[in-house]
């Protein structure tokens, strides 16, 4: 028993803990105040037969997110100010086991609104953006076609 115990805290210590959301802003503020980023739900592609294909936000506004290890590591949830933010986004296949895609997109975002990170994969290309959860409107963009210039140490590269 003792030898069990001492594994599984073994594995624990050693695989690293790793955040889970990101919160840009000050504990208690109203939501409101504040915007949400989240990303879309895995998908089997083809269907029934396929891959899953997954995203996750591993930088926001030049703060990456890493495993106790130093390895990246992936959020699905972030909490951010009003205003223009970097993200950058990481597609990968079978769970997160295989990156296969990497892009940094900007948004603007608005107080009280919530923000999706979707994506679109075929047999030999892929697609990522933000959605605007509640008018299904595209939103952001680019790194570049920003509205107006972010500083250098919020940008995710």
């Amino acid at each position: 028993m003792k030898k069990l115990i001492a594994v599984i805290f073994g594995v624990l210590v050693f695989s690293g803990c790793a955040p889970i959301s990101y919160m840009g802003v000050p504990e208690g503020t109203p939501s409101e105040e504040y915007a949400r980023i989240v990303t879309a739900p895995s998908i089997i592609r083809p269907p029934i037969i396929g891959m899953l294909y997954s995203i996750g936000m591993v930088c926001v506004d030049g703060e990456v997110f890493r495993y106790s290890t130093g390895e990246v590591s992936r959020i699905s949830e972030a909490v951010v100010s009003k205003g223009v933010h970097h993200v950058k986004l990481r597609l990968d296949r079978g769970g997160s086991a295989m990156p296969i895609a990497y892009t940094t997109l900007w948004l603007d975002a608005q107080p009280g609104h919530t923000y999706v990170a979707k994506f679109e994969v075929s047999r030999r290309q892929f697609r990522i953006w933000f959605e605007d959860e509640d008018s299904g409107e595209q939103v952001g963009g680019l790194i570049g076609s920003e509205p107006y210039i972010v500083a250098d140490e919020k940008r995710c590269v």
